[in-house]
């Protein structure tokens, strides 16, 4: 009975700490979002991790990050990025955020990936480009997806920028692949 006892508070502790991980993932990127409309291109850098993937999609590239931030593509692609969305307020008025965990996005049937990518996305090409980027990501990886629209009309999908993969590090959530 004590062994039972042990088995059950293991198994949920540890979906409580993946909850808690998700929580923790979904407020870094919602930190690095908000670099996109307050143009603070110094603290979007800031999470990056020593490489970074990109994945975009005729590439297949890991990047450093002092690379990326001397080119600074990036944070002038800024303005682009909340083109659709307009601020901030907007944006979370509008979009639903996904946290994946490893598991959920390396699963053979990766049913939470296909059911984002083709119901509520409209762009399966992330998805492969994800599948193509999986021998990059560890088990410390959380794939986050920001660009849910709440209404589902095309003028809503705003894709890439704010779908990134975000590491869990002794230095705190860093990005570890993004889309541009």
């Amino acid at each position: 009975m004590k062994r039972i006892l042990i088995i059950s508070l293991f198994f949920v502790g540890s979906i409580m700490n993946a909850q808690t991980e998700k929580e923790e993932a979904k407020k870094a990127f919602m930190e690095i979002v908000s670099c996109y409309f307050k143009k603070d291109c110094a603290k979007f850098y800031s999470y990056f991790n020593d490489s970074v993937t990109l994945l975009n999609q005729n590439t297949n590239d890991r990047i450093s990050s002092k690379s990326l931030i001397n080119n600074k593509k990036s944070c002038e692609s800024f303005a682009k990025y909340i083109e659709k969305t307009k601020s901030l307020d907007k944006y979370l008025n509008n979009y639903l955020v996904a946290v994946m965990n490893n598991s959920d996005y390396t699963t053979p049937d990766r049913m939470a990936l296909k059911k984002y990518f083709f119901e509520m996305s409209g762009s399966p090409m992330c998805l492969m480009r994800v599948n193509a980027f999986n021998t990059f990501f560890t088990k410390n990886d959380y794939l986050v997806i920001g660009d849910i629209p709440k209404e589902k009309k095309p003028e809503n999908f705003v894709g890439s920028p704010y779908i990134l993969m975000l590491r869990k590090t002794k230095a705190g959530w860093k990005i570890s692949a993004l889309t541009e």
